[in-house]
């Protein structure tokens, strides 16, 4: 389900391009999108902190954030390598301090197929590791949990907001009553898809609506060691979104004081 946008100003979108093809510099440019917290900022002409996500093939180096101004209007980029990205979504190799962008609705501006092509992969990934946790906490019952779609949704964000509590914030955002609605089911959407591989690949079945956990995904899992992985996984997740977003928060903190906000910008004009 689509929202109900306007069209940003065409100067505005061409001032955002030109800086993407700055940073990528001769580098292609895979994807660019608008991150959750700010959709409305750029749809709605206010003055808050715009937020994008920048995929380079190439990128030196590896990543990397910049800080811009678009008529008063504060902006931050968060570019990172390909190569970088793509291991974030397959195995979270920065805590998903990048890929956590594709948990939350977003707005495609550059090559929406690979954004939804990652998407898909990442809450496909989520998804198997919920059900793992599942597996650990009810050894037992693990068999005969129905679960709703809609868990899946809430707990890949719970998880990560009770890592990096600032996050609660864009949960904030999300939960908003006049468009609470509508980012559910963008998110949902996703993690429909990737439900639905995964009953094709045997790992969950689909009942009246609600997902069980395979029998042959509880005795492959068992027969894994796992814990330790899981607890290494969280570590690790907790370590980068605090390390690589902290950054961001602070300055939508200072959105509002374009002299402070002025003094982090460190993306010079050439």
């Amino acid at each position: 389900m689509s929202l109900k946008q306007e069209s940003p100003d065409e100067s505005l979108k061409s001032q955002i391009y030109t800086f993407c093809r700055q940073i990528a510099n001769s580098r292609p440019i895979i994807s660019v999108c608008l991150c959750d917290g700010s959709m409305r900022a750029f749809f709605g002409g206010t003055k808050a902190l715009l937020e994008f996500l920048l995929i380079i093939k190439g990128f030196k180096p590896r990543l990397m954030n910049y800080v811009r101004f678009f008529d008063d209007r504060p902006a931050i980029f968060y570019a990172v390598d390909r190569w970088v990205f793509e291991k974030d979504v397959d195995v979270g190799f920065l805590g998903e301090a990048f890929a956590v962008h594709l948990i939350f609705p977003y707005t495609p501006l550059v090559n929406a197929g690979y954004l939804r092509a990652k998407e898909v992969k990442l809450k496909k990934r989520l998804i198997l590791e919920l059900l793992e946790n599942l597996v650990l906490t009810f050894p037992e019952l693990s068999r005969e949990i129905r679960i709703k779609p809609e868990y899946f949704v809430y707990e890949s964000m719970l998880n990560r907001a009770r890592l990096f509590p600032p996050m609660y914030n864009t949960l904030s955002h999300f939960f908003q009553n006049e468009v609470c609605e509508q980012n559910f089911n963008r998110v949902m959407e996703g993690y429909l898809i990737a439900l639905k591989e995964l009953e094709k690949e045997g790992l969950v079945e689909c009942e009246n609506g609600f997902y069980k956990i395979s029998k042959s995904f509880i005795e492959n899992f068992k027969s894994r060691k796992t814990l330790f992985t899981n607890l290494f996984r969280s570590a690790q997740k907790a370590l980068f979104m605090s390390l690589l977003g902290a950054f961001p928060k602070v300055l939508g903190v200072l959105s509002e004081r374009a002299d402070i906000l002025l003094k982090f910008q460190f993306f010079e004009k050439g």
